[in-house]
């Protein structure tokens, strides 16, 4: 069951993330927390700033892993 649905975004149980996709993002330093916003502010993923540190690191391991793998 899709709880949102765009040309670009879908949020079910996962976000599915089409490339060329826009993002930005606003940075509350007073609060450590960054705002991640998707499309035309269809998505909005909101982290601390460890939650975010998290997910970068995985990302990071993620493109090492593709960059080893011939493609």
């Amino acid at each position: 069951m899709t709880l949102y649905d765009s040309s670009k975004v879908s949020v079910e149980s996962f976000v599915d993330m089409a490339a060329d996709v826009a993002v930005r993002q606003e940075v509350d330093e007073l609060n450590e927390v960054v705002t991640l916003f998707f499309g035309r502010d269809e998505f909005i993923l909101l982290l601390g700033r460890e939650a975010l540190a998290r997910i970068v690191e995985a990302g990071s391991h993620a493109l090492a892993r593709f960059a080893a793998t011939p493609g």
